[in-house]
């Protein structure tokens, strides 16, 4: 009599490719049609559960949104360049396009919903850290494809830096999506790079180094990837004549995607400053308003080459050398160890003469070693430029994909490169360490401010000093008020720049009534900074500017002083 129930089939009936570890994880019926529809369907749900996830975290009202997320965007709508100054010290002049759709969600839409809809556009990073690593393990079944590619996918979501920007205003998990797609061309069309059509080859480059280009003129800071993305190039399979045209390819596809992403914003600071990238690279570009100095934070930057070539080390367990916040995550350490370990046991093996591991039945190996060179050079890039471990995110996401790509350098059977892979994935995950306690509730609004009022003055003028962040309150006051930052990081009472004198002279020459604007932890800052425009400003006019997200600041009316 036949069992009722289907017997499972022996080892040694299984199919050419498909192992044990398959046939038990996977139905015997998942081919591949099926497992790229299960792929579709997880780069769906997974960005509506992120964006739930969102929404359960809580608003993040940090430092930047107080500075200028929700200012700049307001700024550039309403025609402020130059109308206020240095109210958000450096950022007042960064690019305001990617904020304009929180604003504008702010302003129109229900508070939790704009935290959804933003957390569910950084889920998207999730569908590309997807297909890109499908693409990369081509050479497994689809069910051991399937399941690589959403483990490494979901691992790269959920880093300390992916959680601490998620629901933020940061942008660093907005602009990662164009990073990730600029390489997801790179790997997809790879053997067309390598030896295909030539035309065809150069226009696959150039399309993704304008994605990458858009991206470093939206946000600056990933000009890194930009950098690796077309550097990579040069050490691909081809002949040297084809490797230095399609890098020559993307570097134009970069400068045009420059010139659409922020072209507009650098001409616009060319008209106020004299400078397309104000403040920064003064010392280069020379703009009349500032010092010529860089303007560049070197606060994490490490001064002796050993830290520099041991800083995964200290930056992986010593979060405070990138950045100002407790935080702590391994995977980009995981992954800088496991490369350098597999990149000398190739090395050693090719000087053995000995044979390298088959890891062609784990991965692509081609596109493999190209994202894991395009990852070393933003890597140095970033090392050279910046050490702040925000705009580091992108590679943080893709870590988990380069320790598996790292694994098929090694001399390992795919059940033990799938094994090594899931305990280091584990660990790195346990070791992850984020708080989300300065999130504040979502509300009926996203943000909101309660301005006094200026009786019977159209034409006020606000002085901000101190450092803390202070102009996402602008929106809320008329639009005939003028704001100046006095004292700040590009302004203060010893500073004797161009901008310094445009604020005296604006500031003397202003017929209508003036404030000063402080947060009241910075009382003692206002008198000094006052004093260096002739001003001084009555306690006992002070007003309260309330909010949603901080304690009141404190708006005072300000006199000329009484010369003795």
């Amino acid at each position: 009599m036949h069992s009722l129930h289907p017997q499972p089939p022996m080892l040694g009936t299984l199919p050419a490719r498909q192992t044990l570890a398959d046939s038990v994880w996977w139905p015997a019926s998942l081919d591949h049609s099926l497992a790229r529809k299960a792929g579709m369907v997880l780069s769906v749900l997974f960005p509506l559960c992120y964006g739930l996830l969102g929404v359960w975290v809580g608003k993040d009202a940090g430092w930047d949104l107080q500075n200028y997320h929700w200012y700049n965007p307001y700024a550039f709508l309403t025609g402020r360049l130059g109308v206020d100054l240095a109210v958000g010290h450096h950022a007042t002049y960064f690019n305001p396009f990617l904020d304009i759709p929180l604003y504008w969600a702010g302003e129109h839409l229900p508070s939790s919903l704009v935290g959804f809809l933003l957390s569910l556009v950084q889920g998207l990073n999730f569908p590309l850290l997807f297909w890109l690593a499908w693409t990369l393990f081509s050479p497994l079944t689809p069910g051991q494809r399937l399941a690589v590619s959403a483990v490494t996918a979901i691992a790269g979501m959920s880093g300390a830096g992916a959680l601490m920007g998620l629901a933020g205003c940061a942008n660093d998990n907005i602009t990662s999506l164009g990073v990730l797609a600029s390489l997801l061309i790179m790997v997809c069309r790879h053997q067309t790079l390598i030896n295909g059509n030539r035309l065809a080859a150069g226009g696959w480059a150039g399309l993704a180094g304008i994605v990458a280009g858009v991206t470093a003129g939206l946000k600056l800071t990933t000009a890194t990837y930009a950098l690796g993305l077309g550097g990579a190039l040069l050490f691909i399979p081809a002949s040297l004549p084809r490797r230095i045209t399609l890098a020559f390819s993307c570097a134009v596809g970069g400068l045009i995607g420059l010139a659409l992403g922020g072209g507009f914003w650098m001409h616009r600071l060319w008209e106020f400053s004299g400078s397309p990238f104000f403040p920064y690279f003064n010392d280069l570009l020379h703009s009349p308003l500032l010092s010529d100095a860089s303007y560049r934070d070197k606060t994490f930057i490490p001064t002796d080459l050993l830290t520099r070539i041991l800083f995964p080390f200290y930056f992986s367990f010593d979060s405070f050398r990138v950045a100002e916040w407790y935080f702590r995550d391994i995977r980009i350490l995981t992954a800088f160890v496991v490369l350098i370990g597999s990149a000398s046991w190739i090395l050693a093996s090719k000087v053995r003469k000995a044979c390298l591991p088959a890891d062609s039945t784990w991965i692509d190996p081609a596109p493999g070693r190209y994202l894991a060179v395009a990852s070393a050079i933003s890597y140095a890039a970033w090392l050279w430029m910046f050490c702040i471990y925000r705009y580091l995110l992108p590679l943080e996401m893709i870590a988990p994909l380069l320790i598996a790509v790292a694994l098929g350098g090694l001399p390992l059977s795919n059940k033990s490169r799938t094994a090594l892979l899931l305990t280091l994935l584990i660990l790195s995950q346990a070791m992850v360490e984020v708080s989300f306690g300065g999130r504040k509730p979502w509300g009926d609004r996203y943000l909101e401010v309660t301005a006094p009022l200026i009786p019977g003055d159209e034409q006020a003028m606000v002085l901000m000093t101190g450092y803390e962040p202070m102009s996402f309150v602008i929106p809320s006051f008329p639009t005939s008020t003028s704001f100046l930052r006095i004292e700040g990081f590009l302004a203060g009472a010893e500073e004797t720049t161009g901008l310094t004198a445009l604020m005296h002279r604006r500031v003397s020459e202003h017929r209508g009534t003036r404030y000063v604007l402080f947060d009241p932890r910075e009382r003692d800052f206002v008198p000094k900074a006052l004093a260096a425009y002739g001003l001084h400003f009555e306690e006992l006019s002070c007003q309260k500017v309330a909010s949603n997200i901080i304690d009141p600041l404190k708006f005072c009316r300000v006199y000329e002083s009484q010369l003795p």
